[in-house]
């Protein structure tokens, strides 16, 4: 093939992708998520209704959340409430994000929630105890609704 042939076709092919962006991304339609080598979803924007982070100024993580009558309860790790120590945390908010109560769990050397169970009368707390020698044991504990173990 001639030289000035394929710089052509090279410069042809980059306006239609650069034409094609242009407009997918002007446009409101659902984009393509491959889900596996064989299945396409469209997955349309979303719309955000609020945005809001929690935790203090070291390493806050939200592993999961689960949702209650009133809101959610979600639950992770904190450490920056203890020094050198992680916390497990659970962290009640109502429907726009607004924090009901703050609670935290330590066992052992540190403490993470990984998982909730919503109970009719508490919540189940899931995570891992970490152990001086180096272990990590699993942690469950019950919690009411106003986060006190029972």
């Amino acid at each position: 093939m001639n030289h000035t042939k394929t710089v052509k076709a090279i410069v042809a092919l980059l306006t239609l992708l650069i034409l094609l962006t242009i407009r997918v991304s002007s446009t409101q339609t659902p984009l393509s998520l491959r889900v596996n080598d064989d299945t396409l979803e469209s997955v349309l924007p979303a719309n955000t209704v609020w945005e809001k982070t929690y935790g203090g100024s070291v390493d806050d993580r939200a592993f999961f959340s689960v949702p209650t009558s009133d809101g959610y309860l979600v639950v992770g790790s904190s450490s920056s409430i203890v020094a050198n120590a992680t916390v497990g945390w659970a962290l009640k908010i109502d429907v726009n994000g607004n924090e009901v109560w703050n609670k935290t769990f330590l066992e052992g050397f540190g403490t993470e929630l990984r998982y909730a169970v919503n109970l009719t009368d508490g919540f189940l707390l899931v995570g891992n105890q970490f152990m001086v020698s180096g272990d990590v044991n699993g942690f469950v504990a019950k919690i009411d609704n106003q986060g006190i173990i029972i």
